[in-house]
């Protein structure tokens, strides 16, 4: 519920036209919304800054997509995460106006008022190598929906440190920067990165990614 629903249900309150047990029944039933498969928090980006985001590793299209539109319904931004392509190919067929990046398989559906938000911070992503971008992409596309300035650099990893520090100038002044390694001669099981180890450095957030 949104700052003019609420207010539109006080006036009501305030008229007359809705008791205070029937207003706070209201408010109580528009926090979750129960799909039977899933419980929907329809008040995160209140209480958090940023709205429930949808892990689709698991679900069906038909749950993703379910629990994509009750999220729109409710004026919220929707971003969904390890998306397949079955389920990519069915949320496009229904949600066409959304954006989707098949490298990160994410889908991004913001609400109307998401482009008037001010920028939080600047977030420079690295990757060792060319084969980390599914995971650095995603870390992009998750940092731009929670309102950051990102910029992505690919594959400056340890064959050469000049490799790197030709882009000093890009990362140096970053609010945080997200290095995404995969531990070299182990397989890769793509793990997702919010699986992995965290260790954060003087603002820098570093993924080790399990094998």
């Amino acid at each position: 519920m949104n700052p003019d629903d609420l207010r539109s249900l006080f006036e009501q309150v305030r008229q007359g036209r809705l008791g205070v047990d029937a207003a706070l029944k209201n408010v109580q039933a528009a926090t979750v919304a129960d799909l039977g498969y899933a419980q929907v928090d329809l008040h995160r980006r209140q209480r958090c800054g940023f709205p429930e985001v949808i892990f689709c590793e698991g679900k069906t299209p038909e749950w993703v997509e379910g629990v994509a539109r009750r999220l729109a319904e409710a004026g919220q931004d929707c971003l969904a995460t390890r998306v397949s392509a079955e389920q990519s190919a069915h949320l496009a067929a229904r949600f066409p106006e959304a954006q989707q990046d098949r490298v990160a398989r994410t889908f991004w559906l913001p609400s109307a008022g998401h482009a008037a938000l001010p920028k939080l911070g600047r977030v420079v992503v690295l990757t060792a190598g060319t084969s980390d971008l599914p995971v650095a992409r995603e870390a992009v596309v998750t940092a731009e929906a929670v309102g950051c300035d990102v910029q992505l650099i690919a594959d400056v990893g340890v064959a050469g440190i000049h490799r790197l520090l030709r882009h000093r100038d890009k990362f140096s002044q970053a609010d945080v920067v997200v290095v995404d390694k995969l531990a070299r001669g182990r397989p890769d099981r793509r793990q997702p990165a919010r699986l992995g180890r965290r260790e954060r450095l003087s603002g820098i957030l570093l993924f080790l990614r399990p094998p």
